[in-house]
Formats: structure tokens, sequence, C-alpha cells
């Protein structure tokens, strides 16, 4: 307990998209099984999240469905803020 998710992964062979490390680009999303959510689901962020078993659990489960959307073997992320280039960045007052 206490290890990064990523890291521990990274570990065993289990490889995480990734992209910047930092919780930002978001390709590291993943779901965590934890019955004191709503729907027993908290979506966390592989880079920023420590191993700790959820109150209630004896055990911490993941759920990596994102993985398949990749559809390749790499899962670095090209450019992780890619996704925010169409962003309106001019200050327009109402």
């Amino acid at each position: 307990a206490g290890k990064n998710l990523m890291k521990l992964g990274d570990s065993v062979d289990i490889k995480i998209p990734r992209g910047c490390r930092t919780g930002l680009c978001g390709a590291c999303t993943v779901d965590l099984e934890d019955p004191s959510f709503p729907d027993g689901i908290q979506t966390i962020r592989a880079c920023q999240t420590n191993v700790q078993v959820p109150p209630g659990c004896d055990e911490m489960v993941i759920d990596l469905h994102r993985m398949e959307r990749a559809g390749d073997d790499d899962f670095s992320v090209k450019d992780p803020f890619a996704r925010f280039e169409q962003i309106d960045t001019e200050y327009k007052p109402a």
C-alpha cells in the first residue's frame, strides 16, 4: 500500500496509458471500484493515485477499460494537450 498506482502497474508489466504524468491530460484515467462512491465507481488518475484498499473492501480493483480504445500497444499519448487546441483563449466581454 502507498505506492503510486502507475509505477506499481509498470513493475508488474501492466502498462497504463500515460501522457503528462501530472493528471492534467487524462490519459491514465481509470475506474476504481469503491462502494462509498455513487454507483460504486470512482474515476481516478493512475499517475496521481497511491495504492490503498477502499473502506469496506478486501482489495483495490481498477478497471482499465479505456485501454481498449487506445487501439495500439504504445500507451503514451502523442500530444497529451491536443484536446485543448480548439479552446477559445481570447477574452470576449459579455
